[in-house]
C-alpha cells in the first residue's frame, strides 16, 4: 500500500526524459520514480550484504587476525611512550 507521498523539484528536461522513459516501460513516471529507488538503495543494498556473507562464509575474504590482550596492551603502551617521548 502506497501511503506516503514524496515531492521533489526537477528540471524540465529531467521531467521530459522521464516522462519518455516511463513511456517506453508502459507505467506512470511516479512508478519509474519507485522503481529506481528499490533498484538503488533497497534491492542493491540486500543483494550486497548477501554477496559480502557469501565471500566471508567462502572463505574468500580473511578477516584479520585477532591479538591477544597483552600484545594490544604492549601495543598500545608502546604508541603512548613514543608520543610523550
Amino acid at each position: 500500500m502506497l501511503d506516503k507521498r514524496l515531492e521533489i523539484l526537477i528540471s524540465n528536461d529531467e521531467f521530459l526524459l522521464l516522462k519518455e522513459k516511463a513511456r517506453e516501460a508502459n507505467c506512470s513516471i511516479g512508478e519509474l520514480v519507485r522503481e529506481s529507488l528499490r533498484e538503488k538503495y533497497f534491492i542493491r543494498s540486500e543483494e550486497g550484504a548477501k554477496e559480502a556473507l557469501k565471500r566471508i562464509a567462502s572463505g574468500e575474504f580473511a578477516l584479520p587476525e585477532v591479538m591477544e590482550w597483552q600484545e594490544v596492551e604492549r601495543s598500545l603502551e608502546k604508541v603512548f611512550k613514543d608520543e610523550v617521548d
